[in-house]
């Protein structure tokens, strides 16, 4: 499904992070910056740069899937869509974001 959603567009100027499950992902992106963890192995241990530059990885990470899990906090973008223009989820998915971002701002927690 990557392979045809994505398949042409220009990742020069974004880079992209992924995790394990797309280790063939530098064969379909040519021309882009890909950054994928380190892979250890029985045979192949990761040295401690290696565990260093994955504990980052993972630290960035968790900062994006707390948010996308904040956003769903908000049951509109969580639940089935059926909107029935790709613009009213787009407003719906903007409002939530603002949500989240206004509560993580001014919130005392």
């Amino acid at each position: 499904m990557y392979k045809s959603v994505f398949t042409g567009y220009d990742f020069r100027a974004l880079g992209v992070r992924v995790d394990l499950g797309f280790l063939g992902i530098k064969k379909v992106i040519k021309n882009g910056i890909v950054s994928i963890p380190h892979k250890a192995s029985k045979c192949h241990p990761l040295t401690q740069a290696q565990k260093d530059a994955n504990r980052v990885g993972s630290g960035q990470r968790i900062a994006v899937e707390n948010t996308i899990g904040g956003i769903k906090r908000y049951g509109i973008v969580s639940s089935t869509n059926r909107m029935r223009t790709d613009s009213k989820f787009d407003a719906a998915m903007e409002t939530c974001s603002n949500l989240w971002n206004y509560k993580k701002n001014f919130s005392t927690a």
